[in-house]
């Protein structure tokens, strides 16, 4: 063998060990690329299952809420209505208060015109 194959055997062997190493290097920072993808992922899982929960938590809470806005619209309902049926007999009562009211002084007029000339009755077959 001359020294020119010697050098090439050479620096292809120190190629190829360069080859390996770098391999190696590049082959762990890849192996450490994917187990850090991996803990994303199973992270990214996590969440995703906490947001569902958090999702139907905030479903229910939505259906509750909806559920009292209904109540609340109901009792609205029937408090008006007892309110409006408060103010009419309120206003009957006042009408027929104010009718009674001149009826009455209409009645005092009359008896003031009248009683005066009314005579005295006897009472007869009362005896004490």
């Amino acid at each position: 063998m001359t020294n020119i194959t010697k050098i090439i055997l050479g620096l292809g062997a120190a190629g190829l060990l360069i080859w390996v190493v770098l391999f190696l290097t590049l082959n762990s920072r890849l192996n450490d690329a994917i187990v850090r993808l991996e803990m994303a992922q199973s992270r990214i899982d996590s969440s995703l299952t906490t947001l569902s929960v958090a999702r139907s938590v905030i479903d229910s809470v939505r259906i509750d809420l909806t559920r009292f806005s209904t109540y609340i619209r109901d009792i609205q309902g029937r408090v008006e209505i007892l309110d409006l049926s408060e103010r009419s007999a309120n206003s009957r009562f006042r009408s027929q208060k104010e009718s009674i009211v001149r009826r009455l002084r209409e009645l005092y007029k009359d008896v003031e015109a009248t009683g005066v000339e009314l005579p005295e009755i006897p009472i007869v077959g009362k005896e004490r």
